[in-house]
């Protein structure tokens, strides 16, 4: 009799004879997703939170360039809401993000157990190759696009997964990721003076572009670990030889 499967963030074992799969070594990652979700939800409230803050302090802005504002309504309008926005994404970013490195580190190990052959490369250079000035441009990308690939349960066997289709989800969630990530940087270096209402007015501009950007990075990003997760266990089910709808 089979034992049932339990999938959760602790090894897989079953008495069915898998020959082509180390079963033990399968990580369906259900807390950390669940934890990833939650968190990015979170991103996503509080970047569409920034985006209305921001349209408000231009119009502000606006009134101060036409001169029907003063600059100190401004100044404490600024303060007081990115000091509570920045101290808010600072603290979901961080956990947010380790627990991403740890989802992204254990999705890509599992296509060693999910009979996909030999990974390009290691678990670790996934990681760390977010780190890595220009090799983070698209090394990533291609990571992810290669976990999304190996994890259809179409395909089985050791060679025939690099024939299958891709995502756009995937594609969408880098792109924008990268908008994201250029605006910041353009934000922080303009961030350093505001010699005028007009400087400081452009720099919102970006920042609201950036924060609007993250909205759908963080969205597409959710619906990608949510299907590459659903696909990685529905993938070692059929390579098991279980009926998923029986589970």
């Amino acid at each position: 009799m089979t034992e049932p499967i339990v999938f959760d963030d602790t090894s897989v074992s079953s008495e069915n004879n898998f020959q082509a799969v180390k079963v033990n070594n399968f990580r369906a990652q259900n807390v950390k997703t669940a934890v990833l979700i939650i968190l990015f939800s979170i991103v996503c409230i509080m970047s569409i939170a920034a985006v209305v803050s921001e349209i408000a302090i231009m119009s502000n802005l606006e009134k101060l360039i036409n001169g029907s504002g003063t600059a100190e309504e401004i100044n404490e309008g600024v303060a007081n809401i990115y000091k509570f926005v920045d101290g808010l994404q600072s603290i979901v970013f961080i956990p947010a993000l380790i627990i991403f490195l740890f989802w992204n580190y254990s999705a890509y190990k599992n296509l060693e157990t999910l009979n996909t052959g030999c990974c390009e490369h290691s678990p670790w250079w996934v990681v760390i190759s977010y780190f890595v000035p220009i090799v983070f441009l698209y090394m990533p990308y291609k990571h992810m696009r290669q976990i999304w690939k190996g994890s259809d349960p179409n395909y089985t066997d050791p060679v025939g997964w690099m024939d299958a289709p891709s995502s756009l989800l995937v594609l969408f969630w880098w792109l924008a990721f990268l908008i994201k990530t250029i605006l910041d940087f353009t934000a922080s270096a303009w961030h350093k003076e505001f010699p005028s209402a007009e400087s400081l007015y452009t720099y919102m501009q970006i920042k609201t572009l950036a924060d609007f950007t993250e909205i759908f990075s963080a969205v597409f990003f959710v619906l990608v670990i949510i299907n590459i997760s659903r696909r990685q266990k529905l993938k070692m089910l059929k390579l098991m030889g279980i009926d998923a709808n029986a589970v």
